[in-house]
């Protein structure tokens, strides 16, 4: 029997108060959100309100890991006597006896591989800023100021190459590479190459007119070779980067065969940042611009016998312009690949010979960070060992210990503006934050609501074993839990806004802390 009118009448009634009194309950009622731990990594490209919740806003000395933020080891000393100045620069060899470092600085050369006091291997130099590559079991070194001649190290000694090149003044040379076999220089200010025989490690070099091929003017600044798939399985491309950002690519072994040597292809890149500002990873060129850290594989997309470039610019993007903008002439910019610490290191020189930081990216996942305090005039990794070049004739092992030198790490890292995905208004009432703590530690947490400033803080000192309550005021009271318990107490976050955004800061010394999550309780103030 069909319903009277009547009938249907009341039993809407009945449906929209249900509703109405279900919606003042989702209005009131108290709710938690928890949200991982930035993870997505350090975001200077996206605005604030358009930034993934996954991401953060600041993220200082903590390293973006799988499901956890960890905070970053220190820096510790290893070799000392080299020069009493800067290290400047620190190459790798290893010629079957075992890695070796070799470091410059006081117009020297020095092994450096052993802890303690470096030993001089050549000196009377003019400059401290040399690049090497190794090829045959010959460490080949050229100055990249051109002021003095270039020079080969063979695990004893030190000693200068006889290359020669009908126009070729040797002590012109900036820069050396090894692509199939050959090795290949270039020199200050010219856009063109000169390339050695095959194996050969003395003797005539060619010239290679690229400045026929260049059409953007500058100088030559590095040469590399870029590993792809072409899809009859690996090749190995020739590729030349100019100052002006124009990346010409070829492909072949001899370029002084046509038949053997062709030109691929020449695209527009933002203009690099200094000779150092490159780095291979696992056959991909990660190349340091004053736009952006870009990756040749994801740049470049090969489309039959040809490659077509579309930048998509990366998270760290914001940053590594605004640092281009700010610091591009200055010395020190260097790009580093370090595997066994799952990252790579792009040295920012603020301010030269006095402070560095450095922006980086998680190998694994792809999530950016920033290091500061580590202030490194040079990067080198030797065998799965990260070194760097310090002050006052040092070289300084990277992470390790939790202390950069004696000096305490500092780590901060706010979370990207979330609303939980609710665009109403409420009411945030308490903060949890999930973290490992090992031991004494005093934390700064500070909040803010829509888009303002972190203004309301408090510093909640741990000490192990023991809980310590939260002081009374803004935050209301909580307690700490027991050593390295991830799951702390609640405390009080009061504020009305939209969206909310929590800042973590800390001074560490003596181990490393581990932050997984945070917990949100709060309440709606508007209904559907």
């Amino acid at each position: 029997m069909a319903p009277t009118p009547e009938m249907a009448r009341a039993i809407q009634a009945q449906r929209t108060g249900r509703l109405r009194q279900a919606s003042r309950q989702r209005v009131g009622t108290s709710q938690k959100k928890l949200r991982t731990a930035p993870i997505g990594g350090w975001n200077t490209r996206d605005s604030l309100e358009n930034m993934p919740q996954k991401d953060a806003v600041v993220l200082d000395n903590w390293f973006p890991d799988v499901g956890k933020l960890t905070s970053r080891l220190g820096i510790d000393g290893h070799a000392t006597g080299v020069g009493s100045s800067n290290v400047e620069s620190l190459m790798y060899y290893n010629g079957g006896g075992g890695d070796e470092l070799i470091a410059a600085g006081g117009g020297a050369l020095y092994d450096a591989t052993s802890a303690g006091a470096a030993t001089s291997l050549a000196s009377g130099f003019s400059s401290d800023r040399w690049d090497g590559i190794q090829f045959k079991e010959q460490l080949h070194m050229v100055n990249a100021n051109s002021a003095d001649n270039p020079q080969m190290y063979n695990g004893s000694t030190i000693t200068e190459p006889a290359w020669s090149g009908s126009g070729l003044s040797i002590g012109d040379l900036v820069g050396v590479s090894a692509h199939k076999e050959r090795l290949y220089f270039w020199e200050a200010g010219s856009q063109d190459f000169w390339y050695a025989a095959v194996q050969a490690i003395t003797g005539t070099l060619t010239k290679f007119p690229l400045s026929m091929v260049a059409t953007k003017g500058g100088y030559l600044i590095a040469i590399e070779t870029w590993t792809i798939d072409g899809g009859s399985g690996p090749d190995d491309y020739f590729v030349a980067f100019m100052s002006t950002g124009e990346t010409i690519i070829y492909q072949g072994n001899d370029p002084g065969d046509s038949t053997a040597w062709g030109l691929v292809g020449r695209f527009q890149l933002p203009k690099p940042l200094g000779r150092r500002g490159f780095v291979n990873d696992s056959g991909d060129i990660l190349v340091m611009t004053e736009q952006d850290y870009i990756s040749m594989t994801k740049t470049f997309r090969r489309v039959g016998d040809a490659f077509k470039a579309n930048i998509n610019l990366s998270k760290l993007s914001g940053a590594a312009s605004t640092a281009a903008k700010s610091y591009g002439s200055n010395f020190g910019w260097q790009a580093v690949r370090y595997p066994a610490g799952t990252r790579i290191l792009f040295n920012v020189p603020v301010s030269t010979n006095v402070e560095y930081v450095q922006h980086g990216i998680n190998t694994v996942t792809g999530a950016p960070f920033r290091f500061t305090g580590i202030n490194a005039r040079c990067w080198c990794l030797c065998g799965s060992d990260l070194y760097l070049g310090y002050s006052g004739g040092r070289v300084l092992k990277a992470n390790t210990g939790f202390t950069d030198d004696g000096t305490n790490i500092t780590v901060t890292a706010q979370t990207a503006w979330d609303n939980m995905g609710i665009p109403d208004d409420k009411a945030w009432k308490n903060i949890r934050p999930i973290m490992t703590i090992p031991g004494t530690l005093s934390l700064q947490i500070s909040f803010g609501i829509d888009f303002t400033d972190l203004s309301i803080s408090q510093t909640v000192s741990y000490s192990a074993g023991q809980g310590t309550a939260w002081d009374a005021g803004a935050w209301d009271t909580f307690a700490w839990a027991n050593e390295e318990q991830h799951h702390l107490e609640w405390l009080s976050a009061a504020g009305d806004g939209s969206a909310i955004s929590v800042e973590f800061q800390a001074d560490l010394t003596t181990f490393q802390l581990d932050w997984h999550r945070v917990d949100y309780s709060f309440t709606r103030l508007f209904g559907l």
